[in-house]
């Protein structure tokens, strides 16, 4: 496996969850030539849901599931020496955490609102 972890050293410990999967857009072609290529976003425990239900929405995502190290996702996940994986942060003005957020908002409001 190759890896690219975006998170420094804070966020390996404050950003453990680590939710993704296949990528079927960004796999077998440019660097993942005959490769498969893998995305997942790293999160903090408040955030599992939200960036769970997030990516499992996003249609170019197979096998999507949760890990807690990059040492799982390789005994489990990748097939290759050679696979692609990306570790993404996901942090407060994320999408998936905003949109949950604003799902949360709306349905707080006082009836009539």
């Amino acid at each position: 496996m190759i890896l690219t972890d975006d998170r420094n050293e804070q966020e390996k410990t404050s950003h453990p969850n680590l939710i993704g999967g296949l990528d079927s857009y960004l796999s077998g072609w440019g660097r993942a030539d005959d490769v498969n290529s893998y995305a997942y976003w790293a999160c903090a425990d408040e955030h599992v849901k939200a960036v769970e239900k997030w990516v499992s929405k996003r249609e170019e995502f197979s096998g999507v599931c949760a890990f807690k190290s990059v040492e799982n996702i390789s005994s489990y996940v990748t097939c290759s020496e050679d696979d692609l994986v990306h570790v993404y942060v996901v942090n407060e003005n994320h999408r998936a955490v905003k949109e949950e957020h604003e799902w949360i908002a709306l349905t707080n409001q006082p009836k009539g609102h």
